[in-house]
């Protein structure tokens, strides 16, 4: 499979071919059978990306959230800086670091209409 470089851009259509992953919700965590592939994040709702991903209810976010927090994978994190944009940019290869559904946490991040209401908050670290 291919490897994606840190740095380097993708089309998203490229990104879930290479990846084999599942077309559909959630948008932000590519998936297959499951199990979570890769992130791709709006730099508008994730302004702290790759280091912190602010996840959401609803479409299944809480799922695909519970499991790679269970499964602890290392998986490659995707940004784009505005919604209009066609490329994702590669920011490296990530693991969890931990993850917090604090209040305290939450509060510190809402950012209407932007980021509503908030399920947890992933903080990856660059893998090794």
């Amino acid at each position: 499979m291919m490897s994606f470089l840190k740095g380097k851009t993708y089309t998203g259509a490229r990104i879930v071919e290479v990846l084999g992953a599942e077309r559909g919700e959630p948008f932000f965590a590519l998936h297959r059978e499951g199990h979570v592939l890769a992130f791709a994040l709006n730099r508008w709702q994730n302004p702290a990306a790759p280091n912190e991903i602010i996840v959401g209810y609803g479409d299944s976010r809480e799922e695909y959230t519970e499991c790679f927090i269970a499964e602890r994978t290392i998986v490659p994190v995707f940004i784009r800086d505005q919604s209009g944009d066609a490329l994702w940019t590669c920011a490296g290869q990530f693991k969890l670091s931990r993850f917090s559904d604090a209040p305290v946490d939450k509060n510190a991040r809402l950012n209407p209409p932007a980021i509503s209401s908030i399920y947890k908050i992933l903080f990856l670290e660059e893998a090794s």
